[in-house]
């Protein structure tokens, strides 16, 4: 073995081997590079972001920048919308009052009966009513029959109201008691009983007060016939001769003060202390028939 020098098979030192070589960008030209594609680009000057991204990302960007206006302008008409719709609409509070007139619902009678007509007149409009009452009067009806008649009031102001036993004294020129009305409450109900002798008028009201309600109609017995004499319809009363006298039917009191002329006719009163109702007819007949039908009423 010789020394200073060693051979060793099938390696070689670095010095001695040769490497791969890259293959030269010059030697193939048609291959595109990084490099080259900027070198290109920049031998026309400084680069713009539209030749960076290319042309088919430059018009993607306006595109989506085009839908965007047109999300925020449907968003605005939305906006708009629902406020026109708000102001339209309101919130209640908002809203100008109803000056319509308003719908009454007609209360419940305070006796039975087969028929009922409703009628309007005009606040203090007295001959309207006596017109209208004297038209239900001569309406043919069935023996027996007793009508409702529903008075409405119809006020300036375009509103509706039912007539109470006050605005009836009114139309008719009354003189009760000043201290009965304040013992009548509610609606007043007329009505008309059509019986052998013709038709006859009646009225019926609640009463807060049975005592005090008796008491004002007696103090108004010495008047109260002459009162009354209007609302005979044409029906003769005649002389009083005699006074108020004491009746009873079905066990319910009631006062009564006769024509000279008929001993159907006249002016009768009393107060149904079931359901505290003083009613007032122009004939014993009318009076017996309003009684029934309080008790047939529930």
């Amino acid at each position: 073995m010789e020394s200073g020098s060693i051979k060793s098979k099938g390696l070689t030192s670095p010095e001695t081997s040769q490497p791969n070589e890259a293959p030269s960008e010059k030697s193939n030209p048609n291959i595109r590079t990084m490099k080259s594609d900027i070198d290109e680009l920049m031998k026309g000057g400084r680069m713009t972001l539209g030749q960076m991204v290319g042309p088919g990302a430059k018009d993607n960007f306006y595109k989506t920048t085009d839908n965007k206006k047109y999300l925020l302008l449907i968003g605005v008409v939305l906006v708009l919308v629902s406020v026109g719709v708000w102001i339209i609409t309101g919130s209640g509070e908002e809203e100008s009052p109803d000056t319509r007139p308003s719908r009454l619902s007609v209360p419940a009678p305070l006796l039975a009966t087969e028929v009922s007509r409703t009628i309007t007149v005009k606040h203090q409009d007295r001959l309207q009513l006596f017109r209208l009452l004297e038209d239900s009067m001569r309406e043919s009806e069935l023996f027996g029959t007793t009508k409702r008649i529903v008075v409405k009031i119809q006020m300036p102001d375009g509103q509706e109201r039912f007539a109470t036993f006050t605005d009836f004294v009114d139309f008719y020129r009354l003189s009760p008691p000043k201290n009965l009305a304040q013992f009548l409450e509610g609606p007043l109900m007329i009505f008309i009983y059509y019986g052998q002798n013709g038709s006859r008028l009646g009225l019926a009201t609640k009463t807060s007060d049975v005592d005090r309600t008796a008491l004002s109609m007696f103090s108004w017995e010495p008047a109260v016939a002459l009162d009354f004499r209007q609302l005979f319809f044409g029906a003769q009363f005649g002389e009083i001769t005699e006074g108020f006298e004491d009746r009873t039917y079905r066990n319910i009191d009631w006062r009564f003060i006769k024509s000279a002329r008929t001993e159907n006719l006249g002016v009768g009163y009393t107060i149904f202390p079931a359901r505290n109702i003083l009613v007032i007819t122009t004939s014993k007949e009318a009076m017996e028939k309003a009684i029934d039908r309080l008790f047939e009423t529930k």
